[in-house]
């Protein structure tokens, strides 16, 4: 279940709630309980779902090269694997 964040018109208080996706209005149905003021949700951002998307190798040209010099230095402890 998600977590949904709520904010009051009136005072400005806010609060979080684990709800279903179907019970997230219910809280926007009741009066503050501190000031008896309107409950707003508050969108924070929801994820993405993608899916069939292929990302291509954007690295830029000559990072392994880097990554041998960095690992010739670190000495014994590098945890670099080329």
């Amino acid at each position: 279940m998600p977590t949904y964040s709520y904010q009051c018109k009136g005072c400005g208080d806010t609060f979080d709630k684990l709800l279903k996706i179907s019970e997230r209005k219910d809280p926007e149905q009741l009066p503050c309980d501190k000031c008896q003021g309107t409950i707003n949700l508050v969108i924070l951002g929801a994820p993405r779902i993608v899916s069939g998307v292929s990302v291509k190798d954007k690295r830029p040209e000559g990072w392994k090269d880097v990554l041998r010099k960095v690992n010739s230095t670190a000495g014994r402890k590098s945890t670099i694997d080329i």
